[in-house]
């Protein structure tokens, strides 16, 4: 039988009953399989950043060839209006004075600039356009290839986390769900693999039958031919064997989800220990396991399910091993208090390497954190109780001890650390005067006692032991060569990590779980195209979900009904121009002698095509960023572009140069009047 959702399996006989030493390799096997296989996302989120840079730069590259489109196509407007008014002006001249000489020369002149411009100017320009037009479609076809690779990562990142979500129903839902876009982005991925493989191969084909071709270049053709076949037909059996219907793995039992995701952390964890490793090789292992597990036998399948979770069952039995300590506490010998002394300890570091890896689920490090003051209290009563067992003098070391007795309890403040970071607190707290005592507890562990007015400088110098510590240890780490290096990063992350972290962003969260499953349309969409995707889907009423990811991507859901309508949006979003026009109209009907262009930066563009507005002053602009750009006819020049202090001030000096000039010479002393 399945397990249930978020309920504690049964206790076999041969796996969790009077059985301490295989509950604890079991569950410490699979948080060894679940931390290697996160030392993937690091490489993943880099992989993730370098898609998004190349769709951000091809994004870049298709707006400026959709501008040069653009551009030849007024280009050619204004042409074919001027070849239309030189023959206008021609059969105006022959009606008139077509008999005058001059007038004839002038209309054979006429002739042949409109010979010139609808025979070689027009044709170069479309040209053009269809060069632009051709670059333009391959750009097109890289930026999908690439956003068919992003969502691939972006599918296996999330596959990876599920792996650590404490409750099994989110965990199944999440892993099923990244699985089935995983399997989508792949065989996107695929496809776009055997579409290029295919125009490189007809490229070859040309090549072969081209005239001028040697005997000695076809065959080295013939084979390269061969090898392309063989790679199209090895990726044809890829998509044949990997590539499952849509929302397969939701569709899966309880147990099969969980015996899957066990056996794939584990392929995983084992990839991450290999030197090299790439996208296809990850999801090809991924897929392979999925098989696996498909043809096992049931038995199999339901082991490894129980296997998966005894991690989560030891952890919903935690609240029953705690009772029993409050028994021990009270009534236990002395080994048997050492022996929970240990537990708790080795359970409450595991619990605080959880909490404070950053690469762990933020709900598994906030359950986990809540749970870590209960765990410390019940060491605490352990360490209490174990100092009954042992004399003062002979098993704790005191530093004085005059000092703690000569404060009334209500004064003391007492702090608990580790000896390594006792030694540095003890040392800064004498060197700037603070009378302190001090006791080397059972645990391993130093208590520091000051008095309630010193409370601050302890936490001060507390916390530059620890930094201390913390340089120390990264020093160690680093010392022991790269691979150590990127451990040590991976599992220590700042004390105020969760403060900087940002929180995700929801719209509409409702929304989302009153759909199906099978209802869904989800799309990842990069920040600047969801904010323009998601104001028109709202102008037209289509309803959304959406959600901000870690890598400023956006998953938005539809319902499946509205999928086409968010297609035609996202594509249109994704196609649109990247310059705004302002008064095109006004641009091309001047002529060009007339124009009176001058360029800016954006802001200062709209600044003075307000002013031009204000004025009543006919203009044309270009917003493009830093080269934007705004256009007057040349007699309004003055007006336009010459501010009225300026004109103030150059009339002011005009005027005093005039005055100056106007103004009768005082002859010299020295010069005689002639």
């Amino acid at each position: 039988m399945p397990v249930q959702d978020n309920e504690q399996p049964k206790k076999t006989d041969n796996f969790f009953e009077n059985n301490d030493e295989q509950r604890k390799t079991s569950v410490n096997q699979q948080e060894n399989s679940i931390t290697k296989s996160q030392k993937l996302l690091p490489f993943l989120n880099t992989k993730s950043e370098i898609h998004q840079n190349q769709m951000q730069s091809l994004d870049m590259k298709i707006a400026r060839r959709e501008d040069k489109i653009s551009r030849n196509e007024a280009r050619i407007e204004r042409l074919t209006a001027k070849a239309d008014r030189l023959e206008d002006r021609n059969t105006m001249l022959k009606n008139m004075l077509g008999s005058v000489p001059l007038v004839r020369r002038l209309i054979e002149k006429n002739e042949q600039k409109i010979t010139n411009i609808r025979e070689n100017k027009i044709p170069k320009r479309q040209d053009k356009i269809i060069t632009h037009k051709q670059k333009l479609a391959v750009l097109a076809e890289k930026r999908i290839a690439t956003e068919h690779k992003l969502n691939r990562v972006i599918a296996l990142n999330d596959t990876i986390k599920s792996f650590s979500i404490g409750l099994n129903k989110e965990r199944r839902e999440i892993f099923s769900d990244a699985m089935n876009r995983l399997n989508t982005a792949n065989a996107d991925c695929l496809t776009d693999k055997i579409t290029a493989l295919q125009a490189k191969k007809q490229q070859i084909i040309e090549e072969y039958n081209r005239p001028e071709t040697s005997v000695v270049d076809k065959v080295n053709l013939s084979q390269k031919l061969k090898n392309i076949d063989q790679k199209i037909h090895d990726t044809n059996e890829k998509m044949q064997k990997y590539i499952r219907s849509e929302k397969s793995f939701s569709e899966k039992s309880y147990n099969v989800v969980d015996a899957t995701m066990k056996m794939t952390s584990d392929r995983i964890a084992n990839i991450s220990e290999s030197a090299t490793y790439t996208i296809p090789q990850i999801t090809e292992n991924i897929f392979d396991v999925a098989d696996r597990v498909r043809v096992m036998d049931k038995n199999k399948i339901n082991e490894a399910a129980v296997e998966f979770n005894a991690m989560k069952n030891v952890e919903m039995a935690v609240e029953d091993d705690l009772n029993m300590i409050d028994g021990i506490i009270n009534n236990g010998s002395k080994s048997e208090l050492e022996a929970v002394q240990k537990e708790l300890s080795e359970t409450l570091v595991a619990m605080k390497e959880i909490s404070g890896n950053k690469y762990m689920m933020h709900s598994v490090r906030e359950s986990t954190a809540k749970e870590i003051p209960q765990i410390e209290a019940q060491l605490y009563e352990v360490n209490k109780a174990l100092e009954k067992f042992a004399p003062a003098v002979e098993n704790k070391a005191k530093i004085n001890p005059d000092y703690y007795k000569s404060l009334p309890q209500n004064e003391r403040h007492i702090e608990s650390m580790s000896q390594r970071q006792a030694d540095k607190v003890m040392a800064g707290l004498t060197a700037v005067g603070i009378a302190f005592s001090a006791v080397n507890r059972a645990n391993e562990k130093t208590a520091i006692t000051v008095a309630e007015s010193d409370v601050p400088v302890l936490k001060a110098v507390m916390l530059n032991a620890q930094k201390a510590m913390e340089e120390e240890s990264k020093q160690a780490w680093h010392s022991l060569g790269d691979a150590f290096v990127e451990a040590y990063e991976e599992t220590h992350i700042p004390e105020n990590f969760e403060v900087k972290k940002p929180e995700f962003k929801t719209i509409n969260p409702d929304f989302y779980k009153s759909l199906t499953k099978d209802n869904r349309s989800i799309s990842v969409e990069t920040k600047t195209n969801a904010d323009k995707i998601m104001k028109q889907l709202s102008t037209k009423n289509i309803e959304f979900s959406a959600v901000e990811r870690k890598n400023d991507t956006v998953a938005i859901t539809v319902e499946k009904a509205d999928e086409n309508a968010y297609k035609s949006i996202s594509d249109s979003i994704k196609n649109e121009r990247a310059k705004q026009f302002i008064n095109p109209e006004f641009f091309k009907a001047l002529p060009e002698e007339e124009r009176a262009t001058q360029r800016m930066p954006q802001a200062q563009a709209e600044q003075k095509i307000s002013e031009l507005s204000a004025k009543n002053i006919p203009h044309s602009a270009v917003l493009n960023g830093d080269k934007s750009a705004v256009t007057v006819e040349k007699k309004n020049v003055g007006a336009a572009f010459v501010s009225r202090d300026k004109l103030k001030r150059s009339a002011q000096r005009i005027s005093s140069k005039s005055r100056q000039q106007d103004r009768p010479k005082t002859p010299n002393k020295n010069q005689g009047l002639e």
